[in-house]
């Protein structure tokens, strides 16, 4: 709409509908917030020919039903003049900053908490008996294979970036603790087994039945330190990855 007053005042309206893109950083995926920027610049006209000001009240109305999926949009909206100098002459600009908390429900439910249950699986291995190792490589080679499938479906939610996110350091750790529990079971079989080493047996005083008493027991004594040391240690990742990403990343936003 264009309408031209007696006094000379131009009334000029338009309506447009627009899909934007936002600049985001990933790192901290899906902790992150997100600052998007909506800038409304002249490309033609120096401010010799045309003013851009922000209205002093409501200079961007948001619908009350307005949401965003995945995203908490904060209602409060930073409004700038980002009025540039260029050779040609001086631009008018405006920028509006919006304001977006990613909301992690959804990863939640469907990423961490089956990974930690998978890792938590996992650890199953230690009260198995040695002697089996079909039930022992089977357990731990399953849930390897469910966390490399759990990771993969976990980087389709992201486009291709070249850094890892907080999500893919969570996913690389609780595959290395999977992995582990294999490292583990051969650990067990390695210690068991020595007592059938010819060298060993040579070098030692002891009976062959007095040896493979020792490292079984050995062996057994492994299996019942990784039922603390697993645990133990995937906590203390936890405590330093959600206090790092969630308190310490979060606020450098």
């Amino acid at each position: 709409m264009l309408r031209i007053h007696d006094n000379g005042d131009v009334l000029y309206s338009m309506r447009l509908t627009l899909t934007l893109s936002c600049p985001m950083d990933l790192r901290t995926f899906p902790m992150d917030t997100q600052t998007c920027p909506l800038l409304i610049t002249s490309a033609s006209y120096t401010e010799r020919d045309l003013l851009l000001r922000w209205r002093v009240e409501q200079a961007i109305v948001l619908a009350d039903d307005l949401s965003i999926p995945q995203f908490e949009l904060d209602r409060r909206i930073t409004l700038e003049d980002c009025t540039e100098t260029y050779r040609t002459g001086l631009f008018p600009c405006l920028k509006a900053t919006f304001t977006l908390s990613r909301q992690m429900g959804y990863y939640v439910t469907q990423v961490y908490v089956p990974s930690l249950l998978l890792v938590m699986v996992s650890w199953l291995s230690f009260w198995i008996n040695k002697d089996p190792a079909p039930a022992r490589v089977n357990l731990a080679a399953t849930t390897i294979l469910s966390m490399i499938t759990k990771s993969t479906d976990s980087r389709s939610f992201l486009p291709k970036v070249s850094y890892a996110t907080a999500m893919d350091v969570w996913m690389a750790t609780c595959l290395v603790f999977v992995i582990a529990v294999l490292v583990e079971y051969t650990l067990v079989q390695a210690t068991a087994r020595r007592a059938k080493d010819s060298k060993v047996v040579e070098e030692s005083k002891e009976s062959p039945a007095e040896l493979e008493k020792k490292f079984t027991r050995q062996a057994v004594m492994v299996d019942v330190k990784a039922r603390f040391v697993f645990p133990a240690a995937f906590a203390a990742f936890n405590a330093v990855y959600w206090v790092t990403c969630v308190v310490g990343l979060k606020s450098l936003q």
